[in-house]
């Protein structure tokens, strides 16, 4: 079986092949976050982390929160829409920190290591942010070239 895609073509007869990895769904791509004033997504969560050493907080607002599924239910009938409080018991403040930059900005730190995008890619299934999911798939088969693999894995090797 050959490779599968979609060609293009525009009006000059120019042809673009595009491979079926490469289209995402709309849920897929980041957009930037709505802000309505006057709407009743306006506030602040607050996540805690009790596994943490020390007290860490984190904050985001509600309204760049609910555009993903995960937050809408836990911000709407749950006790957490109330309190506007949440307890994060199995993600590292750290990787929270960087699910949360993603919301607001639709990018991550370009000098995560491999371990933490696939700590981010888990937490991003986790709380249902396909967007984020997608990206940090794309981040890591961009890392995972061979020469990568080896200097990371024994860069006393070479």
């Amino acid at each position: 079986g050959g490779a599968m895609g979609c060609l293009f073509f525009n009006v000059d007869g120019d042809v673009f092949q595009v491979r079926d990895e490469d289209i995402l769904l709309p849920e897929q791509v980041w957009q930037p976050p709505v802000w309505d004033p006057c709407g009743e997504d306006s506030g602040v969560v607050t996540f805690s982390f009790p596994e943490a050493k020390g007290k860490v907080e984190l904050k985001a607002h509600v309204y760049v929160l609910k555009r993903y599924a995960y937050f809408t239910s836990l911000l709407g009938g749950w006790s957490e829409g109330q309190t506007r409080a949440v307890s994060v018991e199995d993600v590292d403040p750290v990787t929270f920190k960087q699910l949360l930059a993603f919301a607001y900005t639709g990018d991550i730190d370009a000098t995560l290591s491999l371990q933490s995008l696939a700590q981010l890619l888990k937490t991003a299934n986790k709380y249902l942010m396909a967007d984020l999911a997608v990206f940090c798939l794309r981040r890591l088969q961009r890392a995972l070239s061979v020469g990568t693999v080896v200097t990371q894995a024994c860069p006393e090797a070479l």
